[in-house]
């Protein structure tokens, strides 16, 4: 059952990633782990009191609440280490970067004509290529490219390329309701867009 109370209350706090965190977490942390412990002195020495319903209920409470403590903990750990590693200038950079998986065609529309066959001919193709960039003496990161017909041609998969481009950082909006770009980024371990 402990053991149940344990992973379910990590569960719970991980899946918190991102959500605002108490203020002082660490001292929350501090003493529901004193007091779990605590708690599991008493058991292991077999006071008498431990025998009763209400000292089950309240060990598994505080294991719960200290299991939960330590996710959400966790999880704003991993969230701030990953956020340090992402650039946060938009400026014309020179990497290496491995491609490891297939892109995709997104059609740009480039008028404001009516006309549907003329929209159908001015219609270019932008390709979306996810690539891990290599930077010297860091963490590789996973980066969105965009690259036009001609370039995505050159790429294959499994392959190093040396690419020089513009790179945008991802903002999402404060509006409440609207796609937020940059949780989407996130959440699917991008950390920008890079312009070949």
């Amino acid at each position: 059952m402990y053991m149940y109370i344990i992973l379910l209350g990590w569960i719970l706090g991980i899946s918190f990633m991102g959500a605002q965190t108490p203020q002082y977490l660490s001292l929350y942390l501090a003493l529901t782990f004193g007091l779990s412990f605590l708690l599991w002195v008493f058991k292991y020495f077999k006071f008498s009191s431990t025998n009763k319903p209400a000292f089950k209920y309240i060990s598994l409470m505080m294991i719960g609440i200290f299991s939960y403590l330590s996710g959400v903990y966790y999880a704003d750990h991993a969230l701030e280490k990953r956020l340090a590693l992402r650039p946060l200038q938009n400026n014309q950079t020179q990497h290496m970067v491995y491609i490891q998986s297939i892109n995709k065609i997104k059609l740009n529309d480039q008028t404001q004509e009516n006309n549907q066959s003329l929209r159908q001919q001015k219609q270019l193709k932008i390709i979306q290529q996810r690539v891990i960039v290599l930077i010297p003496n860091q963490q590789p990161i996973q980066m969105l490219m965009y690259v036009n017909d001609q370039q995505a041609e050159l790429i294959k998969l499994g392959h190093y390329y040396q690419v020089t481009g513009q790179f945008k950082a991802v903002h999402g909006y404060a509006v409440e309701g609207t796609f937020d770009k940059e949780k989407w980024f996130l959440q699917e371990n991008l950390l920008g867009i890079l312009n070949a």
